[in-house]
C-alpha cells in the first residue's frame, strides 16, 4: 500500500492512526512509526513515488519524506503531530517534535552543546495564523484541551520554553488588565 494513502472518510494516514493508537500502546506505536519512517520499503516507495534514482536518495531525501508523510492532514486539518496534542498522546507527540529535519533543525554541535532551532508553524498559534490560517496549532491545543493528564506536554520543550518567552512579553499586559479589571 501507498505510505501516505489516507482514509476515504476522515483523510487519515497511517500516521494519524499510530497517533490514536499510542493513547493505548505508546511503546508499540512509536516503534511502528520508527519501522516506517526509517525502513528500506518506504525509501523505496518514496523513490518510485517521486521518481528519485536511488544514485541520489541521500539522507536529505530521507527528512524529504519524513517531512512530507507527517505533514500530510485529515479532514479537520489536523496533522500527526497536532493529533497527538489534541488527544493528550504525550510520548509520540514528545517524539515528533524533536524528530530531526521535520520540525527540530540542528544547527550546530560542538561537544555537548547543541543549538536546534524547531519549525513553529504547527506549534505557536501566532506563527501558525500567518503560515496555516485556520488550521490547529499544538499550543492551542495544549492550552484549552488540557486536562491534569497533559501536564506532561506542557512541560517538554520547545513547549515550555515558548511560553516562558510568551510571558515574558506578555506579563505587563496582563499585569494591567488586571489592575484594571479590579477597579471596574
Amino acid at each position: 500500500a501507498d505510505v501516505d494513502m489516507q482514509d476515504a472518510i476522515t483523510w487519515d494516514t497511517v500516521f494519524h492512526c499510530l497517533v490514536t493508537f499510542s493513547i493505548h500502546n505508546p511503546e508499540e506505536a512509536l516503534a511502528i512509526m520508527d519501522a516506517i519512517l526509517n525502513g528500506e520499503e518506504t525509501k523505496k516507495w518514496y523513490r518510485q513515488k517521486f521518481n528519485i534514482s536511488e544514485k541520489y536518495f541521500n539522507e536529505k531525501s530521507v527528512k524529504e519524506m519524513q517531512n512530507y508523510l507527517l505533514k500530510l492532514e485529515n479532514i479537520d486539518g489536523y496533522t500527526p503531530i497536532t493529533l497527538a496534542a489534541k488527544l493528550g498522546a504525550h510520548s509520540i507527540l514528545g517524539c515528533l517534535l524533536h524528530l530531526e529535519g521535520v520540525y527540530k533543525h540542528t544547527s550546530f554541535r560542538f561537544g555537548m552543546c547543541t543549538s536546534s532551532m524547531y519549525d513553529m508553524a504547527e506549534i505557536d498559534p501566532a506563527v501558525g495564523a500567518l503560515i496555516r490560517p485556520g488550521k490547529p496549532c499544538i499550543l492551542d491545543l495544549l492550552i484549552f484541551n488540557t486536562d491534569d493528564d497533559d501536564l506532561p506536554s506542557l512541560s517538554m520543550q520547545p513547549i515550555k520554553g515558548l511560553m516562558r518567552e510568551k510571558w515574558k512579553s506578555f506579563k505587563k499586559l496582563h499585569i494591567i488588565w488586571g489592575i484594571i479589571h479590579c477597579f471596574i
